[in-house]
């Protein structure tokens, strides 16, 4: 399931069919403490990409703002940035009102 950015509640737009269908959730830990990837890696909901960024490319780069955990992006097809740094709602509201 998708949690929100509180981790309160799931999200039945996310998690439904018609989405999952056309879109990739990645869940992504960037930070360099693998243990602590490796420690809740099993609260990413199947079905996702759950990976962590081992050679830390992510933070030496500065290659996306991450101002606080999760920080969640949309990305299309060619990973071009549709949604910064948004909460699941907003990410909600980009398919409520988006025919896929």
């Amino acid at each position: 399931m998708c949690r929100d950015t509180g981790g309160n509640e799931a999200s039945a737009v996310l998690n439904s069919p018609r989405i999952m269908k056309q879109v990739r959730i990645l869940a992504f830990y960037p930070d360099e403490d693998h243990e602590v990837w490796a420690e809740h890696r099993h609260e990413i909901p199947d079905g996702w990409i759950n990976s962590y960024d081992k050679e830390l490319t992510v933070l030496t780069e500065e290659r996306y703002d991450l101002k606080a955990m999760p920080t969640l992006y949309l990305l299309d097809k060619d990973k071009k940035v549709l949604l910064k740094d948004v909460s699941v709602k907003q990410i909600e509201d980009y398919f409520e009102n988006k025919s896929l």
